[in-house]
């Protein structure tokens, strides 16, 4: 199995796992859960440059970002579709909560001054901003960023070129 492949898997499980527990104890973002799983994304992304690089015996910094951005990727994404059967099959409570709280920061925000028909379209429209795929959409969009943002420090860290060239004398 590729690095990539291995390591965005096992990111992707680790993550989704730190969301069953964070929603069990009830632990904001503040949480020291939800930094847990940028960490497992940073050494997610480094164990797959430093095995390709090991394999290889070099590594480009546009191929490192390549392939850190494929593992956060495919993390993204193993964690993207379990959070959405978790979402829509065993806990439709939690997409709840966060429309619930969505609401109440624009119904409690003064930056927010809605009439009464905006804030019935607002409410009909929050399920489709707020459901279980749009959970899926947004966990693979932010980790792609996220993978994206530390792939970039990380492959100026890994890189090895090939010292070899093919004409003597350089």
């Amino acid at each position: 199995m590729k690095p990539q492949v291995k390591y965005g898997l096992l990111v992707g499980l680790a993550s989704f796992i730190i969301f069953i527990v964070m929603n069990a104890v009830a632990a904001d973002r503040g949480n020291i859960l939800y930094y847990m799983s940028m960490f497992i994304l940073t050494f997610g992304i480094y164990f797959t440059l430093k095995d390709t690089r090991d394999h290889i015996g070099s590594i480009t910094y546009g191929r490192g970002l390549g392939l850190g951005v494929l593992c956060a990727l495919i993390a993204g994404s193993s964690d993207g579709i379990g959070r959405y059967v978790y979402c829509k099959f065993f806990n439709h409570g939690y997409v709840i909560n966060v429309r619930n709280q969505y609401m109440d920061v624009l119904e409690g925000s003064n930056s927010f001054k809605y009439s009464a028909d905006q804030m019935a379209m607002v409410k009909k429209m929050v399920p489709l901003i707020i459901s279980p795929g749009s959970v899926m959409i947004y966990d693979i969009i932010g980790t792609v960023f996220t993978g994206f943002l530390l792939a970039l420090v990380i492959s100026a860290i890994l890189k090895k070129n090939n010292t070899e060239t093919s004409m003597p004398g350089f």
